[in-house]
C-alpha cells in the first residue's frame, strides 16, 4: 500500500542516498524509504553526475513527493564519500539514515530503530542484521548486537551494513562526518572514530537488504581495510592478539577472486 509522507515540523529522520548510475535499482530502493510504516521522515538524494536515466527518474520521483524528496546534482562525479557529506550538510533530521540506491528496507526498518533509540538514549548509533542478495543467492548476515560485542568485533569486520545505520547527526557534526581522504570503507573508518562518543548496537531483526555485485576494486578495498584497522589499532592502544584480526585481509590479497566468491557464498568469509 502506498504511503504518502507528510510533516508540519521538522522532519525527525533524514535519509541519505547517493546514487550514479542508478536506474537499475532506484524505484525499488525509494519506494522502501515511502513506505516505511515511520513517516516523520525526509529523502535527500545526491546524483552523482549519472550518466543514465538516474536525473529524469529523481525529478519524476521529487514531483511525486514534495517537499519530502530533495535533490543535489554534482556537476561532476565526487566519489560516493564527498557527496555524502554534501547531503549530510543539508539534512533537517536529528537522525541521519544511510541507504545505498541499489539496497531496500523491511517497511518497519525505521520504526524499529527509532522506537529503540527513544528507549535507549545513550545509544547514537543503530544498526540491524540484513541479507546480502548475490547474482544467484542470498544469505542473512547476523552481526554483533551489543556496544561491548561491536567494540570486540570492529578490529575484526565491519560490524554494521551501510545501509542499515542510523545515527544522530550531533555526532557526525563532533566527528567530522565521512573522512574524504578515504575512497572505500569510509563507513568503517567513522564508527571507529565514534567509538569513544556514544555507545552502539545493532536490532536482531533482518531489516535491509543489500545488493552485493561483482566488485572489480575488491583488492583496492581490503587494502584500505587493512589500513584503518592498522591505523585505530595503534590510536586505541588495543591488544597485541587483535593484530591477529589482520591475517584474514592479508590472506584476501592472496586468494583468487573465484576461490573468494566461494567462500562468500558458503559463510566462510564475512565481509561487507
Amino acid at each position: 500500500m502506498e504511503r504518502f509522507i507528510s510533516f508540519n515540523t521538522e522532519p525527525l529522520v533524514s535519509v541519505v542516498i547517493s546514487i550514479y548510475n542508478g536506474s537499475a535499482h532506484l524505484n525499488r530502493c525509494l519506494q522502501s524509504v515511502i513506505n516505511q510504516t515511520y513517516q516523520n521522515l525526509e529523502i535527500v538524494c545526491i546524483d552523482d553526475a549519472s550518466t543514465d536515466n538516474t536525473p529524469k527518474m529523481l525529478k519524476q520521483w521529487q514531483k511525486k513527493y514534495p517537499p519530502i524528496i530533495r535533490c543535489l546534482t554534482n556537476t561532476q562525479n565526487i566519489g560516493l564519500t564527498k557527496s555524502l557529506n554534501k547531503g549530510i550538510e543539508i539534512t533537517k533530521g536529528q537522525y541521519i539514515a544511510r541507504l545505498d540506491a541499489d539496497d531496500w528496507w523491511e517497511p518497519n526498518k525505521l520504526s524499529k530503530q527509532i522506537s529503540w533509540l527513544t528507549n535507549h538514549p545513550d545509544h547514537g548509533l543503530l544498526g540491524s542484521c540484513y541479507t546480502n542478495h548475490y547474482s544467484n543467492h542470498k544469505r542473512n548476515v547476523f552481526v554483533p548486537l551489543s556496544n561491548r560485542e561491536i567494540k570486540k568485533h570492529i578490529f575484526k569486520q565491519n560490524p554494521f551494513g551501510h545501509s542499515c545505520v542510523i545515527v544522530k547527526k550531533t555526532l557526525l557534526d563532533k566527528s567530522s562526518k565521512y573522512d574524504e581522504k578515504i575512497r572505500y570503507g569510509q563507513d568503517r573508518d567513522l564508527w571507529f572514530r565514534l567509538l569513544p562518543l556514544t555507545q552502539m548496537a545493532n536490532l536482531e531483526d533482518v531489516l535491509c537488504h543489500r545488493t552485493i555485485q561483482s566488485n572489480t576494486n575488491k583488492r583496492q578495498q581490503v587494502i584500505q581495510q587493512i589500513a584503518t584497522t592498522t591505523k585505530y589499532l595503534k590510536k586505541y592502544q588495543a591488544p597485541v592478539k587483535y593484530y591477529l584480526y589482520l591475517i584474514q585481509p592479508i590472506s584476501l590479497l592472496l586468494v583468487p577472486n573465484r576461490l573468494r566468491i566461494l567462500f562468500r557464498k558458503y559463510g566462510y568469509l564475512f565481509t561487507n
